[in-house]
């Protein structure tokens, strides 16, 4: 399961906290030997979005961490992509935000934020670990 590579779905520019949160995903995927696929930021000069480009990425990985904070329809459209594929979801939100489309509305994680960010991740991608242990017995 080492080098299992997932799918990160989050807010790219619009997020104040992306840095903090995209370390924290790094170090928690490093840890438990995961490979996240994130988006690239505005600066890093990304691509521009090609359905089937994104349709590869999310075929390929083994799930799908969405953070819905800031309600960014983008992240919306991406997971709807991911639902249409029937990948394993983990969704997450900062307190308060509102949750609009997703056939998965009722597993969104909520954080706080106070919170250690790492550590909310880390349950997560533990709990994901596990999951895909065990289908693979």
């Amino acid at each position: 399961m080492s080098g299992t590579r997932f799918q990160v779905i989050m807010p790219l520019g619009s997020d104040p906290r992306r840095e903090e949160k995209e370390m924290a995903i790094r170090s928690a995927a490093a840890s438990r030997g995961l490979v996240p696929l994130i988006p690239l930021k505005a600066s890093q000069n990304y691509p521009p979005f090609f359905l089937a480009n994104a349709l590869d990425d999310l075929t390929q990985a083994a799930f799908v961490l969405a953070d819905l904070s800031l309600e960014r329809p983008s992240c919306y459209y991406e997971l709807g992509l991911a639902e249409a594929l029937k990948k394993d979801l983990y969704l997450v939100a900062l307190e308060g935000t509102t949750i609009h489309q997703t056939a998965a509305r009722h597993r969104v994680r909520f954080f706080c934020a106070t919170e250690n960010f790492a550590t909310f991740i880390g349950t997560i991608l533990d709990e994901a670990t596990m999951h895909l242990h065990q289908e693979s017995i």
